[in-house]
């Protein structure tokens, strides 16, 4: 009996923008390239969704309103969950 090979799943990148025209770009660019894609406007919902798991790579806007996106960084490498 033959079984069917799954494909890997794409990897999930996390997209943090609060800029739309720029977060847009990078959204098309990225699921046109058949990843999965999430998008954040603040980096207090990028940490969260970091946390929760299932994240690949992070596309991190420097000029985060919310926080500086070094501490961000910061936050997101002390957890677990983000390694």
């Amino acid at each position: 009996m033959l079984r069917a090979m799954s494909a890997p799943a794409a990897p999930c990148v996390l997209v943090v923008e609060d800029e739309s025209a720029i977060a847009d770009t990078v959204l098309y660019a990225l699921r046109s390239e058949g990843y999965q894609v999430r998008h954040c406007l603040l980096g207090r919902e990028a940490l969260a969704q970091a946390r929760a798991g299932g994240i690949d790579v992070v596309v991190l806007d420097v000029g985060l309103p919310d926080r500086a996106a070094s501490r961000y960084a910061a936050n997101c490498a002390a957890s677990a969950r983000c390694r």
